[in-house]
């Protein structure tokens, strides 16, 4: 969806920007704190083969999930699972 704009994930895993700085003012809800981790964690929604909703993308901003994009290519459901994991892991997050 044009009207969302969307973080590069691997600069995004990179930044040392706050993750709350990136939501819309608009979030209800903001982003967990975790304490005594290594490391933050990190959920990433993978969408079904036709996408989600924009009503199912504005309701995971509303609950505090950055919109990101893998880039151009599109993957298959697995692929973008693996995928993700290997750039959280590439940038030392996992």
């Amino acid at each position: 969806y044009e009207e969302i704009p969307r973080h590069d994930l691997y600069a995004l895993l990179n930044s040392s920007a706050s993750p709350q700085s990136l939501l819309p003012q608009t979030t209800k809800r903001p982003i967990p704190q975790t304490t005594n981790l290594p490391i933050d964690p990190i959920t990433i929604l993978i969408g079904p083969e036709g996408d989600f909703s924009i009503d199912e993308v504005r309701m995971a901003i509303d609950n505090g999930y950055i919109p990101v994009t893998l880039g151009s290519s599109r993957l298959r459901t697995e692929t973008a699972a693996l995928f993700a994991v290997m750039m959280a892991h590439l940038t030392k997050r996992i």
